[in-house]
């Protein structure tokens, strides 16, 4: 995993901004951002004078309380994220509004030690939002909800294309075939996800870090590239290929801490989304890697 891949998992950060006053609501979908953050903290935000020159630019965060973190955290905190230029006025504006006063920050924690920390895990506005009693309680109630979700997990084996994805499992970690079977799990559609999900928590060494992907027509470039080292992985780039959707940016490797965390959080994806929690909308876009 390299910095170019971090910039890409990350850039989504700020990409959408809402205007006006910020009222502290609970997100619609919440139980997203909360699969898809390491870390959820309350905290106070400063203020610093960020300038919008498309870089990375760390934000001082003083922890008064932890929800969810790998490891216990305390005191003051940076949280890195991407400040770009088209969407840096609104930053600003939300910025302000927020700093000095308590707030709630989720963030993912990358490992590599090239550009190891904390970073937003979505956009500005949707990853610090003010702390409420209210806000706090829906989080924690979530947090529990999906702590209950991974713990039953049962990989269902009634589940659409299950066969088809265990059979391509087994002949994805020979050479010949290995991009074959990348090929025909991507060919599978969305309808394969919680198959595929129900069979990712696997660690086998792929024999060669070279992945393929299709792109939709019409798409700025035919296909993308990745180098995952293990077959999570190369599971986690079909699930977002699929899904638009990223739940930790393990495409070309990561910790196997990074890769529990990926496999849990679609499980909480699958879980939702079979009891129809993506009715109404919400959710973002996942931004995509390149090849190391």
């Amino acid at each position: 995993m390299n910095s170019t891949l971090i910039v890409l998992v990350i850039a989504f950060a700020c990409a959408a901004m809402r205007s006006g006053a910020e009222d502290a609501k609970i997100p619609n979908d919440l139980w997203k951002l909360t699969a898809k953050s390491d870390t959820i903290a309350i905290g106070e935000l400063h203020y610093n004078a960020v300038k919008g020159t498309d870089e990375y630019v760390s934000l001082e965060f003083d922890l008064t309380k932890e929800l969810k973190s790998p490891a216990p955290i305390k005191g003051k905190i940076e949280i890195r994220f991407y400040d770009r230029k088209d969407t840096h006025a609104d930053i600003i504006r939300h910025f302000k509004q927020l700093s000095g006063k308590p707030c709630l920050v989720f963030a993912v924690q990358v490992d590599d030690p090239v550009v190891e920390g904390l970073y937003l895990a979505g956009s500005f506005a949707e990853s610090i939002l003010a702390s409420t009693p209210e806000v706090e309680a829906a989080i924690v109630q979530e947090l529990k909800q999906q702590t209950k979700i991974v713990r039953e997990f049962e990989p269902e084996k009634g589940a659409p294309h299950f066969r088809e994805v265990g059979r391509l499992l087994a002949s994805i970690t020979d050479s010949d075939s290995q991009q074959e079977a990348f090929s025909g799990m991507e060919a599978l559609g969305e309808e394969a996800v919680p198959a595929i999900v129900a069979q990712m928590n696997d660690f086998r060494a792929l024999p060669t870090s070279r992945m393929t992907l299709k792109n939709s027509p019409g798409h700025w470039e035919a296909v993308r590239h990745y180098g995952p080292d293990k077959v999570v992985d190369a599971l986690a780039a079909i699930l977002n290929q699929l899904t638009h959707e990223s739940y930790r940016a393990i495409y070309n490797g990561g910790s196997d801490r990074e890769r529990r965390a990926c496999i849990n959080a679609w499980r909480v994806h699958v879980h939702h989304i079979k009891n129809g929690a993506e009715q109404g909308g919400g959710g973002q876009a996942a931004t995509r890697s390149e090849s190391k």
